[in-house]
């Protein structure tokens, strides 16, 4: 199962995560017609070290949630509950650390927008 897979299977399982979001946690874009709140994850780096003799473990990815939300309230209520539910969590072989978060909000300003980079020790 992809890094990506099991950590939506992670925020869909969880309770908290679940009562804001359903199963609204898309990859990439959330669509259009979509509820909001909602949340899109993307991978935006996945490093493998190398040493003489073949790869070297653990990898590590670097995976942004993109969570939106018609207000600023509910959006950092979605960034708070999945940053309980994963920061310093071992979730099946992932060790995931909540790296960064930042406040944005759509171009039309209608939007919330929170972001939230994870770096996920693997392998």
């Amino acid at each position: 199962m992809s890094v990506e897979q099991v950590l939506r299977d992670a925020l869909i399982n969880d309770g908290s995560v679940n009562a804001l979001l359903d199963s609204r946690i898309y990859p990439l874009v959330v669509p259009q017609d979509s509820q909001l709140p909602a949340v899109a994850y993307q991978k935006i780096s996945g490093v493998r070290q190398y040493v003489q003799d073949g790869a070297r473990k653990p990898e590590v990815s670097l995976i942004q949630l993109t969570c939106l939300s018609k207000t600023y309230n509910e959006a950092k209520q979605v960034e708070e509950v999945i940053r309980t539910a994963l920061d310093g969590k071992k979730i099946n072989d992932l060790i995931v650390f909540v790296q960064n978060r930042r406040d944005d909000f759509t171009r039309d300003g209608e939007i919330s927008v929170v972001r939230i980079d994870l770096r996920i020790y693997y392998g």
